[in-house]
């Protein structure tokens, strides 16, 4: 389904949700996932409505994702820009609003203000027309530690996931994680409202790269004899870094097919690289950082 259009049906749906009482749901707030007006069980009478991709931010500041009870929930379609078509929406309905203010007064707009403003105004259409019609990849680089379920930043992490996937409508989370390290935090966060991917890459010889600092006895890489040597890591080998890239490009292509917005959390490492490859692959692409 792309953005912005919305089959015109009501539809009664069957969600599992964690929460605790009185936190989550609130505000009328219309977003592109649908209205949500709860009918029966808990939230049972009268009209109290939720937003329904911020379900999953929501649940993400809970830290609870475990299913504790059934709510039967009407889901109401609209037709309304969200994610960044409602970021460009606002700004053109801004830009709009002034260019018809200064067209009452001609005399205090210099005719090379006014041509701005009105170049502005067609490359924000242009942008915005681009958008619902090319999927978006929203990149979250950061260090791996972090990504580990019972980590001390898992909570840090939760509130720039949730912020990202409000923001930007995500349907779907993408993670470079790896098999044998057992699920992530990121993994604990999939929901009714949110899909979860694993896009990293299977533990193959072709797959391999350097894991250990200079100065650990087991390293193996470029340099030798590094026992005293400072604390650092070396990166590559390069062909094994690209093998690497290139299936997780697949991966997220493959991730992306019945979604129309992402969010992919990445090593920082990955960061430039992979934002070239996946606007080469014909994503719009937004690459944010974040270290802790």
């Amino acid at each position: 389904m792309k953005r912005g259009h919305w089959i015109k049906e009501e539809i009664w749906e069957h969600f599992r949700i964690a929460f605790r009482e009185g936190r989550c749901g609130g505000g009328a707030g219309r977003q592109k996932l649908g209205r949500v007006t709860a009918a029966s069980g808990s939230y049972g009478e009268g009209r109290k409505f939720f937003p329904a991709n911020r379900l999953a931010s929501a649940m993400l500041k809970l830290g609870e994702l475990s299913t504790s009870r059934t709510v039967r929930m009407l889901i109401v379609m609209e037709t309304k820009p969200v994610g960044r078509s409602a970021i460009l929406q606002r700004k053109i309905d801004k830009l709009q609003r002034e260019i018809e203010l200064v067209a009452h007064f001609p005399q205090t707009d210099p005719s090379h203000e006014a041509d701005k403003r009105l170049r502005e105004l067609a490359a924000l259409h242009d942008e915005l027309e681009r958008e619902g019609k090319t999927k978006r990849v929203i990149i979250l680089a950061t260090e791996h530690g972090c990504q580990l379920d019972g980590n001390a930043k898992n909570g840090a992490l939760a509130q720039r996931l949730s912020l990202l996937i409000e923001r930007f409508a995500v349907t779907v989370l993408m993670e470079e994680w790896s098999e044998r390290k057992g699920p992530s935090f990121a993994s604990r966060l999939e929901s009714c409202v949110l899909s979860y991917s694993d896009v990293g890459t299977p533990s193959e010889e072709q797959f391999y790269t350097y894991r250990l600092p200079i100065n650990h006895p087991d390293y193996v890489g470029t340099l030798d004899d590094c026992g005293e040597c400072p604390y650092m890591s070396e990166y590559g080998p390069l062909d094994r870094q690209e093998n690497r890239e290139r299936k997780m490009l697949q991966n997220i292509q493959t991730a992306m097919e019945r979604h129309q917005v992402g969010l992919f959390l990445v090593g920082l490492g990955h960061l430039h690289s992979m934002s070239n490859k996946l606007l080469a692959a014909n994503f719009n692409v937004t690459a944010f950082e974040w270290l802790g």
